[in-house]
C-alpha cells in the first residue's frame, strides 16, 4: 500500500503455511525503516486475531442476518466494514464514508484498466493503521468465506451428478 506518489507506508506480508494457523503481519515503512504493526491470524474454531500496535482490534459480526463487521477503533469511536458488489467501505456511527476498498479490474468491458486500491478519507487519517489492518483481516476472511462456498458448491454438485448417475 502506497501513497499517492508511489512510495509504500504498508508491506502485508502472509507467509503460506500448512497445518498451522496462517499469520498475516503488516509492517509501517517511515523510509527505510520498518516496524511491525499489526499481526493477523483468521482461526477456524475460536476467535481470530487482529493485534493493531498489540492492541487487540477483530472486527465482530453485527448480526446473523447482517454482513457487517464492526470494530472500535484506536480513538475509541465505532467503525464498520461493509461488503458490497465490487466495494469494501468503512462507515463510521453516523454511516459517513471513512475508507473504501475498490476492486481491480482489467479493463476488458470497460476500457478502462483499474488496481485495487484502498482509499481513506481526511477523516479516517488518524486511524490509518487500524483502517489498514482491520481491512485486511475482512478482505482475508471474505475469500475464505468465498472459497469455502465455492468448495461445498462443487461438492453439492458433484454429489447431485453420482445421484443422477446412480438412479
Amino acid at each position: 500500500m502506497s501513497l499517492p506518489n508511489g512510495q509504500p507506508i504498508y508491506e502485508v506480508s502472509t507467509p503460506s503455511r500448512y497445518f498451522h494457523t496462517e499469520q498475516t503481519t503488516i509492517k509501517r515503512l517511515k523510509g527505510q525503516e520498518s516496524r511491525d504493526m499489526a499481526l493477523i491470524e483468521l482461526h477456524g474454531f475460536h476467535d481470530d486475531v487482529c493485534q493493531v500496535w498489540g492492541k487487540d482490534m477483530v472486527p465482530k459480526s453485527d448480526g446473523l442476518f447482517k454482513s457487517g463487521k464492526t470494530f472500535t477503533a484506536s480513538d475509541g469511536k465505532r467503525y464498520t466494514w461493509k461488503i458490497k458488489l465490487s466495494k469494501t467501505i468503512l462507515l463510521d456511527q453516523f454511516e459517513n464514508t471513512i475508507a473504501v476498498f475498490e476492486n481491480s479490474h482489467t479493463g476488458f468491458f470497460s476500457g478502462n484498466p483499474r488496481q485495487a486500491q484502498l482509499s481513506i478519507s481526511e477523516g479516517g487519517l488518524s486511524i490509518a493503521d487500524d483502517i489498514v489492518a482491520t481491512f485486511v483481516l475482512v478482505d482475508q476472511r471474505n475469500r475464505q468465506n468465498q472459497r469455502t462456498a465455492a468448495a461445498s458448491s462443487a461438492a453439492a454438485s458433484s454429489n447431485a451428478a453420482v445421484a443422477a448417475a446412480v438412479s
